[in-house]
């Protein structure tokens, strides 16, 4: 019994440790199933990704791909591939390649051939096969494919298709262009050469085997320097081939003048080049083209066109000094004739105003008068015609009253009007318009224009003076019409009446007299204010206007009046004011060498109350100034410009450093540059020759002011 319980024992301990010894076994089986599961997941994973990356592959090539294995069945493809060849998609499902065959041989102008082809490769198979392939929809394709080996052995063949259409009709293209490029460039009027890369002449056409002598077959494969002699035309120092630095700096190069061809013969022709590098499609530099042509004619027609510029400009020299002549012989002779008038105009001007003269002596006084201020008048016509012509008219700028510049005017030929008699009539736009202009040259352009409408008016007729705003092409403008009843023009001559000399007809200068420089005078001042002037007439006899519109403002004007311009000029002369000015007595220094001016000058100053001593020359003035002014001193200087040692500006600039005296100018000089070097010099005023006793006197009581 014992025994047997021992057994039994035993028995339970051997399957106890049966049953841990398989259940190991077991749980080692199991580890070693899920680790063999989890290796196979992940070969699965890869392969899954492997596949994926190459259906990517497959899909993202620009090539139209299949795959099939050693049998010759299907086992891959592109979306391309199915396109390519327009196959429906059950067909490629079924992966058998024959059939595929079968569909796309019918593509072919000779199926069996497209076929035989295929079989051909499957028997043999070589590594590597290729092919083009020529549908008949006029399409070219290249085929490409390769064995594919896995473990040394044979598992199939990937098929490459590559639709090369385009770039085999580039080919063609480009095998047509260069014939043509052969054939144009033969038959251009350019010469044209190419060279390779190492700058041997690889083409010439036929106006380059004309132009340097070289045919084609001696040219081809010699150094362009060889058959392209060229020098620089001035310097003749040897001159670069383009085609040299199109190469080397692959960059075009423009149009060179100044070239000269030498000729294999030895001669010489002036020639233009360009270059540019030729490249091959890849865009490598393969060689450069050099294009040039004879410009023999145009150089003969440059040296003439030199030759005439020359010309010109020796012609517009000589003009220039002409001018320069005119005016300075205008000017010369303007004080020439000036310098007489001043004593005759002083002594007319001074007489008009004595009342111990008898009435009927009085009266022929002032018509000599009005006469030597016409002289004067024809003689500043001539000064301001050629300021104008010369484009050296300055204006004076300032806003004034356009009536009261109107009604200056007006008072200016009061003498006139009383002498004619014709009706006056003012119709005047409002009094404080106002207008930005130099007042002295505007009232000018009205003088002349009532001078005129005067002088062709009868003593019965009209002369109305009208003004009133009307719309400008940048705002408002002021017009002022002076209208007369005289003896009108031809509408032909309404134009022709501003130009320089000119009359509307010859018997009114006759008749009238004047040179017919007022209204082109005017014209020109009206101008240079942006401004206009026309004269209108509805035939002869009957009457004539005249129309200066000038640009205008609208606003009130301040009480006190304009600023005057610091130097007189030679413009129309008011009526002489009534009565004497009150001024008190002042010493002065008369500087002036004509004997007759100076005595004339002298006397009616001492007749204003005036303390006078006179110098007949620079050197003369400079010792009496210098003497006077340790004594009584001097008060104003009053000079001739034109002195026999000097000029009276150097006088004026040294008195007025030494001794701050102030002065007025003298002279028959009145250009524009004339008044501005007597300003520099320290002239308070300019007077212009002739002078007569109002002018003098005002002129001297302005000063006054800043003298006391």
């Amino acid at each position: 019994m014992e025994n047997e319980d021992d057994e039994a024992k035993r028995m339970r301990s051997v399957a106890l440790q049966n049953a841990a010894a398989i259940l190991l076994a077991r749980q080692r089986a199991e580890r070693e199933l899920l680790e063999a599961k989890e290796a196979l997941e992940r070969r699965t994973e890869e392969l899954a990704l492997s596949l994926a990356m190459v259906r990517a592959t497959l899909e993202s090539t620009t090539d139209a791909i299949l795959v099939t294995n050693a049998s010759g069945e299907v086992t891959g493809f592109n979306q391309k591939f199915v396109e390519m060849w327009r196959l429906p998609r059950d067909l490629m499902d079924g992966k058998e390649h024959r059939r595929i065959l079968e569909e796309t041989s019918g593509l072919f102008r000779d199926p069996d051939a497209f076929r035989a082809t295929i079989e051909r490769i499957y028997s043999s198979s070589p590594p590597e096969s290729y092919d083009l392939l020529e549908p008949i929809d006029g399409r070219v394709v290249e085929r490409f494919s390769k064995t594919q080996w896995m473990d040394q052995r044979n598992v199939g063949r990937v098929w490459s298709f590559r639709d090369i259409t385009g770039s085999k009709k580039s080919e063609r293209e480009l095998r047509d262009q260069s014939e043509w490029f052969k054939v144009a460039l033969g038959s251009i009027g350019d010469a044209v050469i190419t060279v390779d890369t190492e700058s041997r002449i690889t083409f010439l056409n036929r106006v380059a085997e004309e132009l340097t002598g070289w045919s084609s077959p001696d040219a081809i494969g010699r150094p362009v320097d060889e058959v392209m002699r060229m020098v620089e035309e001035d310097s003749r120092v040897p001159a670069e081939n383009p085609t040299h630095r199109a190469l080397s700096e692959e960059i075009v190069l423009g149009l060179a003048n100044h070239t000269t061809l030498i000729r294999r013969d030895g001669s010489e022709i002036p020639i233009e080049d360009s270059a540019a590098p030729i490249r091959s499609p890849t865009g490598a530099i393969i060689g450069a083209v050099m294009v040039f042509h004879n410009v023999t004619e145009r150089r003969q027609k440059e040296l003439a066109l030199k030759r005439s510029y020359q010309a010109e400009q020796e012609a517009r020299t000589l003009a220039e000094h002409a001018n320069q002549a005119k005016d300075h012989f205008i000017a010369a002779l303007s004080h020439e004739l000036r310098t007489p008038l001043t004593p005759v105009l002083a002594i007319l001007s001074a007489l008009h105003h004595d009342a111990v003269i008898p009435e009927a002596l009085a009266e022929d006084f002032e018509t000599v008068r009005r006469n030597v201020e016409l002289e004067a008048r024809l003689i500043d016509d001539l000064l301001d015609l050629t300021r104008i012509t010369r484009g050296k008219l300055h204006l004076h700028y300032e806003v004034v009253s356009a009536s009261r510049i109107i009604n200056d005017a007006i008072n200016t030929c009061l003498t006139d009007l009383n002498a004619k008699r014709p009706t006056l009539k003012r119709e005047l736009a409002e009094p404080h318009l106002t207008v930005h202009v130099d007042s002295a040259r505007v009232a000018q352009i009205l003088w002349n224009l009532l001078k005129n409408a005067i002088k062709f008016t009868p003593p019965e007729g009209t002369i109305t003076v009208r003004s009133r705003v009307i719309p400008g092409p940048t705002g408002h403008q002021l017009s002022v019409e002076v209208e007369d009843t005289g003896i009108g023009m031809d509408v032909a001559d309404t134009e022709r009446v501003f130009q320089a000399f000119e009359q509307s007809d010859r018997s009114i200068a006759r008749q009238f007299g004047g040179l017919g420089l007022g209204l082109a005078i005017s014209k020109g001042i009206a101008e240079s204010h942006r401004g206009t002037l026309r004269g209108t007439s509805r035939g002869k006899g009957r009457g004539s206007t005249f129309t200066l519109t000038l640009p205008c403002g609208t606003f009130e004007l301040p009480d006190r009046a304009a600023t005057p311009s610091p130097l007189a000029t030679s413009l129309p002369r008011a009526a002489a004011p009534e009565g004497r000015l009150l001024q008190r007595p002042l010493r002065i220094l008369l500087v002036e060498d004509h004997a007759d001016t100076a005595a004339i000058l002298t006397r009616l100053l001492r007749r204003m109350g005036h303390d006078v001593v006179t110098a007949e020359n620079l050197k003369q003035a400079s010792e009496i100034a210098d003497r006077e002014m340790l004594g009584a001193g001097i008060d104003l200087l009053i000079s001739d410009l034109g002195l026999p040692d000097g000029s009276g500006a150097d006088l004026m600039r040294s008195l007025s450093v030494k001794y701050q005296l102030r002065g007025i100018a003298l002279s028959g000089y009145g250009m524009d540059s004339d008044l501005e070097q007597s300003s520099a010099a320290g002239f308070a005023r300019h007077l212009i020759k002739p002078i007569d006793v109002a002018s003098l006197r005002s002129t001297i009581a302005q000063l006054m002011g800043t003298l006391e």
